[in-house]
């Protein structure tokens, strides 16, 4: 312990050589009267000018208010910039006429409740497509109009959290029904077709059950409104004409053909045609060969 000591003792004295304490002094320039003023009040106060824990306190408070000052005065220039143009609100209701948003590719005009498009309002996209009807924090919702640019159709029902719920879709002369969603079903009619399966924004998604107008169906998956996946395709009588992959709405991929006629196709397809390696059953003779475009081109054995 007493070496410890020691050398703590010699590295202060050596710090004590270097640092030359006349240049730390300061000249007295205040008057007693103003230096007595001060200790007076800082008494009352009950604070110590002359102690290093008020020195060390004063010179945080100093640090600290600068930044603190800064981020106020800047957090108040954005609120009030966002509240000029209707970005931020109050809690009320607050109507705005025709708001630009670039970024969208759309314009509003409408009611904004706590930034968000609320209540009632019309949305003009870029392309001409307009939405006029009911809002909730800033999604599609309520009773509304969904018409194209060029008025070849236009949507008329109920949106619930973004995603059309139930209603009918028309042709331009707002007469001609092309198809019918029915409420909480995920079933949609159509005069010459029905649908019930997975439904999104861009229509048949996931799992689901097409019906055409002469009665064939499809059961199977779906993307984009489109045959996307496995699937099988089924005529009106009943009978099995084709079960494998699916893309874009064609057989495309490894899948079994099955004629009206009697024979099978079982290989791979491509944009509905036989393309690829596969084996045809005709009567009692199998046929083992390479396909393009529909044509064999190949034949083992």
């Amino acid at each position: 312990m007493s070496a410890f000591i020691d050398t703590v003792w010699g590295k202060c004295k050596h710090i004590a050589s270097i640092i030359d304490i006349r240049k730390i002094k300061r000249p007295i320039t205040r008057s007693r009267r103003y230096i007595k003023r001060r200790l007076d009040i800082h008494k009352l106060m009950g604070t110590d000018l002359g102690s290093d824990k008020h020195k060390r306190e004063k010179f945080r408070i100093r640090d600290l208010a600068k930044p603190s000052l800064t981020v106020l005065l800047v957090a108040a220039i954005v609120l009030l910039a966002l509240y000029s143009i209707g970005i931020l609100d109050t809690g009320e209701y607050h109507f705005v006429d025709k708001m630009e948003y670039a970024e969208g590719g759309f314009s509003f005009t409408g009611s904004l409740k706590d930034g968000y498009f609320n209540d009632n309002g019309i949305i003009v996209f870029n392309e001409g497509h307009t939405y006029n009807g009911g809002f909730t924090d800033g999604r599609f919702d309520g009773e509304a109009v969904y018409s194209d640019a060029t008025d070849k159709w236009w949507l008329r029902g109920e949106f619930q959290s973004g995603r059309f719920s139930n209603g009918q879709l028309f042709l331009g002369d707002g007469l001609t029904v092309i198809y019918e969603i029915v409420q909480n079903t995920n079933t949609v009619i159509s005069p010459t077709w029905q649908y019930n399966g997975g439904l999104n924004e861009r229509g048949q998604n996931g799992s689901g059950r097409f019906t055409f107008e002469d009665g064939s169906i499809y059961i199977g998956d779906f993307m984009n409104g489109l045959a996307y996946g496995e699937g099988m395709f089924v005529d009106a009588e009943g009978n099995t004409l084709y079960t494998g992959q699916f893309l874009n709405g064609f057989f495309d991929g490894a899948g079994v053909y099955y004629s009206t006629e009697g024979w099978v196709y079982q290989g791979d397809f491509k944009e509905g045609m036989f393309d690829g390696e596969g084996i045809l059953f005709i009567d009692d003779t199998v046929v083992h060969g390479i396909w393009e475009k529909g044509v064999q081109i190949t034949r083992f054995g």
